[in-house]
C-alpha cells in the first residue's frame, strides 16, 4: 500500500492545481454570465418602461432559469422605437439579421 501512495503522489501533486484553476474558473465564468443575463434583464425592463412612457414601477421578472430565458427571448423580438432606427431579429442558427426600418429606400 506504501508503495502506491509513493507511486501516485505525484501525478496526483501534478494534476491537483490544474483540476482547482479548472474549477475556479468554471464558477468565475458562471458568475459573469449570470451576471450578464441579469443586467440584460434589468436593462430590457428599463427600456420597455422608458418606451411605453409610463412612470409606474416595472414589474420585476420572475425568478428561474426557464422564466428568465423565455422573457429574454421573447424580448429579443419587439424593438420599438422611432422610424429612423434599424430593427435587429434573430436570425438561423443564433445569427442577427438587421432589416431597414419600413419606408426607407434601398
Amino acid at each position: 500500500m506504501g508503495r502506491f501512495f509513493e507511486t501516485a503522489m505525484p501525478y496526483v501533486a501534478a494534476l491537483l492545481p490544474t483540476i482547482g484553476v479548472a474549477f475556479l474558473f468554471y464558477y468565475v465564468m458562471k458568475y459573469i454570465l449570470e451576471g450578464d443575463r441579469r443586467e440584460r434583464l434589468a436593462q430590457a425592463r428599463w427600456e420597455r418602461a422608458e418606451h411605453s412612457g409610463s412612470t409606474a414601477a416595472v414589474p420585476e421578472a420572475p425568478e428561474g432559469r426557464e422564466a428568465a430565458e423565455g422573457g429574454a427571448a421573447s424580448e429579443a423580438h419587439v424593438s420599438p422605437g422611432p422610424a429612423s432606427e434599424v430593427h435587429v431579429s434573430p436570425g438561423a442558427a443564433g445569427e442577427s439579421t438587421t432589416t431597414p426600418p419600413s419606408g426607407s429606400a434601398e
